[in-house]
């Protein structure tokens, strides 16, 4: 969970794990995100996501066509918004809990 707040512009100012679900109360920064430059929404989203070719190709020091330009602008606008959402964030805390707990029960499934 703290992990996400060294991605996301959002803060987790309380939480509370119940058995079967979590409770957070966050604070999202947006004016933050905004500040970011291109390489640091694709730094921070890269920590979680894959990202597109273009993305890939940006990061790795390559020229993007006038073409490309456009579409990669977007898809960073894109990211940016991402990184300021509460269902995003939601969404990675969620998955990452499922994980975790489809690995406990696969592991128990192979050492009964």
């Amino acid at each position: 969970m703290l992990f996400l707040t060294t991605v996301y512009a959002i803060d987790i100012y309380a939480y509370a794990v119940i058995s079967n679900h979590t409770h957070v109360v966050l604070h999202v920064d947006k004016n933050m995100a905004d500040g970011w430059d291109t390489n640091e929404v694709l730094r921070r989203y890269h920590k979680l996501h894959k990202g597109t070719r273009l993305t890939q190709k940006y990061v790795k020091g390559d020229k993007l066509s006038p073409g490309e330009l456009v579409t990669f602008d977007e898809t960073v606008e894109g990211y940016r918004q991402r990184l300021y959402d509460i269902s995003w964030f939601m969404r990675s805390l969620n998955e990452y809990i499922a994980r975790q707990a489809n690995k406990i029960v696969l592991f128990g499934l192979f050492n009964n």
